[in-house]
């Protein structure tokens, strides 16, 4: 069987700090703990009590860390196609329970935040860092229609950087605003 299912009963590896050898089902599976308190569609999360980063679990596979959700995914479903992601519909970070799971790309991400009310939803004058208003992105992008004003210049006319000027033309930031 290919990639890490088919490698599971066969790979073991050694952990510092432990006799002998310890297979990764074991080392995955035994620092587990049920949450009832958490839960997705009925069913509690099953967390990872082990070592973490920024709250997801990590354990070490094949010379380095692993995200635990992704190799329990990969345990019970196969191979993670390249450049997609492992995703949790419960939103808890140390979830390694397969229904709870689901894989998607970094749209499909943001899609599932926004849809959660996850994100920060603060944009131009409410991000505190600003340096602009709707005002002057509209009189930055009728100035670069000109073609008669380089971003270096809309940036010192406007007191920001040729880069913020140049983003802000191009419509890369301050999206909401209409030209």
């Amino acid at each position: 069987m290919p990639g890490l299912m088919g490698k599971l009963l066969l790979t073991w590896s050694s952990v510092p700090g432990t006799l002998g050898a310890v297979s990764l089902l074991t080392r995955l599976f035994g620092k587990t703990v049920v949450n009832p308190e958490h839960q997705y569609d009925g069913l509690a999360c099953v967390e990872w009590a082990g070592c973490t980063s920024e709250g997801y679990g990590q354990i070490w596979f094949q010379g380095k860390m692993v995200g635990t959700h992704r190799v329990a995914w990969e345990v019970v479903h196969g191979d993670i196609p390249k450049g997609l992601w492992v995703l949790h519909h419960c939103d808890n970070p140390p979830c390694l329970r397969t229904e709870h799971l689901f894989v998607g790309d970094q749209f499909d991400n943001m899609q599932d935040r926004s849809e959660k009310d996850c994100v920060n939803v603060a944009w131009g004058e409410a991000l505190p860092a600003h340096k602009l208003a709707p005002e002057l992105v509209r009189n930055i992008r009728k100035d670069y229609e000109s073609g008669l004003v380089s971003y270096k210049g809309l940036g010192k006319k406007y007191g920001v950087s040729a880069s913020t000027a140049g983003k802000a033309a191009k419509g890369l930031s301050w999206r909401r605003i209409p030209s």
